[in-house]
């Protein structure tokens, strides 16, 4: 998320534009030709109200001007009170006679709302006037104005243009929200350059907000931790609070720096000062966590995460709805009620966890199934990979929704591209069985291969599938290749495979039931029903080296039927009747 300068000088955090005492060269002119006049008078108040109103009434514009500050501003020493008309009255006649500081201090005041409700227009009219003379304060608040679509139709070419005019002249604030614009542009070919060059120079003029965000540049553009250490660190010796919450977290998890726990909670506690609730957060994160010789406290760690979340910490609520759900007991209540917020707020992780929930109660219930899709999908158009696949998924398959093989394609692809490798696997099979595409068997190996390579099991499943098949040639690999490496990623196929190969003397392999029953076996502890209802026939009817045992072959298919496996229950009667005895309670191997 970008910081912008908004309406105010890029040193004071109140909601005014900027005023024209920022220390750019041609503003500081114009501040000690007004000043040498004002304080010189301000020596004798007596004397110094009767010449300043008698150079202001003939006339003298620098002398009105003069008025004006000493009205807007007090003196306290002198016994002058603040008064908002009497200021206005005198910038209004020096802006009438030309006087850029007045117009740029009448189109504050109109801008601010000091003399009742803000004036948009009458502030527009006087920023404009002082731009046309150059003054870089008023050049930049239309700027702003054109950016923000104040008073005026939002248009960013106008708001580049008056911002490009006052960095033009040195003017920090506005070279940094030049930079940040040109951050957001994709439609000019030089805008990244242009960005760092205007965010450079407004660092170096001190802008903690600039400082920052080329801290994040350099980070995450030029992959230069270093450099990007050393911006987060000017920006927070300002107390920048993005910064400071940045530096925490980097300390914190040793990113670029030697991960060193005191410093993460300095800068914590420094950016919740700063009034960054995101560093409540962390703090929540790391008291769960632990560090050096202080154990968790969860408790503690859920009182930060809920007065972030309170204040508004979407990631915050996200954390202590997950906060809330691991306590033991879980507090299910609060805990789906801030996931709930947190995902009606955008956050992709809690969007994606309340679209696992109401997918794990469906039960094939079409309506749930349409529920989960839809938090899947706002999930997914956040960002979150495995959301797109999960909405590929169910378009593949119409879960939920029609099925509908162009938006698997289109969320598979998403999730692939961003590495996600069941998305890659199963963009092969649309490949594989040409649905929502033509057939392209050359494609759908070169997605299998891709994904078994990223520790994909179910990818290596079928490129032995097809090697099994003979629709690959010999010569690259083989079906027992792929289905070993299936079943070393942990893959409960691979291992069925395997065992299927032993049992039945395919693929090149020599009949061994005794080996397939190991295979099986492994399977079966992954809970895969029919590896278990091949174990319960082989122990049914024995084999070289595997003597019969009835009650085993009872077990297994039984757990087969147990995990919905229609063959396995159809014969289950048989099993039990054959062990005349009641249904077996026994545990399998």
């Amino acid at each position: 998320r970008m910081q912008r300068i908004l309406l105010c000088s890029y040193r004071t955090p109140s909601p005014f534009f900027v005023s024209h005492r920022e220390t750019t060269p041609f503003v500081r002119n114009v501040v000690i030709q007004t000043n040498s006049i004002w304080q010189r008078n301000l020596r004798s108040f007596c004397s110094s109200v009767k010449s300043l109103l008698g150079q202001a009434n003939e006339g003298d514009k620098n002398a009105q001007y003069a008025l004006g500050k000493i009205y807007k501003e007090g003196n306290s020493e002198e016994d002058i009170a603040k008064d908002a008309q009497q200021s206005f009255a005198w910038f209004s006649k020096a802006a009438e006679n030309g006087h850029v500081g007045s117009q740029h201090e009448l189109g504050l005041l109109y801008v601010t709302g000091r003399l009742g409700e803000p004036n948009y227009t009458e502030a527009f009219k006087w920023f404009q006037k002082a731009a046309e003379q150059e003054f870089p304060n008023s050049q930049y608040n239309l700027g702003l104005m054109y950016y923000s679509g104040i008073h005026v139709t939002r248009d960013l070419s106008e708001a580049e243009r008056y911002y490009r005019l006052a960095a033009d002249q040195e003017f920090p604030a506005a070279q940094c929200n030049l930079g940040l614009l040109y951050l957001e542009y994709t439609d000019h070919e030089d805008a990244f350059d242009r960005a760092v060059s205007y965010l450079s120079a407004a660092a170096r003029n001190g802008v903690d907000v600039a400082q920052f965000h080329l801290g994040g540049i350099f980070q995450h553009h030029f992959d230069d931790i270093e450099t990007a250490v050393d911006w987060y660190t000017k920006a927070a010796d300002q107390n920048n609070p993005y910064a400071l919450f940045t530096l925490a977290d980097m300390y914190w998890k040793g990113i670029g720096v030697e991960k060193n726990v005191s410093h993460a909670l300095e800068y914590c506690h420094r950016a919740v000062a700063a009034g960054n609730i995101e560093a409540l957060g962390l703090l929540g994160t790391i008291t769960a966590t632990g560090y050096d010789d202080t154990p968790p406290n969860k408790q503690q760690a859920l009182e930060f995460f809920k007065k972030a979340a309170n204040e508004g910490s979407v990631e915050a609520q996200y954390h202590l709805a997950e906060g809330c759900l691991q306590l033991d007991p879980p507090d299910k209540e609060n805990g789906m009620k801030w996931m709930l917020i947190a995902a009606e707020n955008n956050h992709p992780e809690a969007s994606y966890s309340i679209g696992k929930f109401a997918q794990q109660e469906a039960n094939g219930n079409e309506s749930k199934l349409a529920t989960a899709l839809d938090w899947f999908t706002k999930a997914a158009e956040n960002g979150l990979v495995e959301a797109m696949f999960e909405v590929g998924y169910a378009n593949h398959h119409g879960l939920g929704t029609k099925q509908n093989y162009d938006k698997a394609h289109m969320w598979y692809s998403k999730a692939a591209h961003k590495g996600n490798a069941a998305a890659t696997s199963n963009l092969g099979n649309l490949y594989a069985q040409g649905c929502g595409v033509r057939a392209n068997l050359p494609k759908a190996v070169e997605l299998f291969t891709k994904a078994s390579k990223a520790g994909y099991g179910d990818a290596s499943v079928n490129l032995g599938i097809l090697y099994l098949q003979g629709q690959i040639p010999s010569g690259e690999g083989s079906a027992l290749d792929w289905f070993t490496l299936a079943s070393q990623q942990g893959n409960a196929d691979g291992f069925f495979y395997l065992g299927t190969m032993f049992e039945s003397g395919i693929g090149g392999v020599k009949v061994d039931t005794a080996q397939a029953l190991l295979w099986y076996l492994e399977a079966a502890r992954l809970s895969h029903p029919v590896a278990n209802y091949s174990v319960g026939k082989i122990y049914f009817r024995g084999a070289a080296n595997v003597p019969k045992d009835p009650k085993k072959a009872l077990a297994f298919i039984e757990a087969s039927a147990a995990l919905g496996y229609s063959k396995a229950r159809s014969v289950l009667p048989f099993y039990q009747l054959h062990n005349h005895n009641e249904p077996s309670t026994s545990n399998k191997e």
